[in-house]
């Protein structure tokens, strides 16, 4: 396994900060939308946070800043965890649009 291994009957995840090997039943977790990330300490998970401050704005995934993945939306920069994601926002926004202009609002 890469990220996980069998110590004793027991699961074990690395922290992404420290690379300490972690119980996966520890209290210190992100459910980050695709996948657990499992800390040893509220310190590395606090790092963590502050590392990744992107968050998609489809799924509520932390996405580092260097997403290959970002759209240009409002004068803003949007990272997203996939591309997938991201077609989802440019669809959801597309079909938004149609509806405004519908209605008869600006867009």
């Amino acid at each position: 396994m890469t990220e996980k291994e069998k110590k004793n009957g027991s699961v074990y995840s690395t922290d992404p900060i420290c690379g300490m090997q972690v119980k996966a039943d520890s209290p210190y977790v992100l459910d980050d939308c695709h996948r657990l990330i499992v800390f040893c300490s509220e310190h590395c998970q606090e790092r963590f946070e502050k590392m990744a401050p992107d968050v998609d704005p489809v799924c509520g995934m932390h996405v580092p800043a260097s997403s290959p993945y970002t759209l240009n939306a409002d004068r803003q920069l949007l990272r997203f965890c996939s591309v997938d994601c991201r077609a989802v926002f440019q669809r959801k926004r597309s079909n938004n649009r149609i509806i405004e202009k519908r209605d008869g609002k600006l867009v």
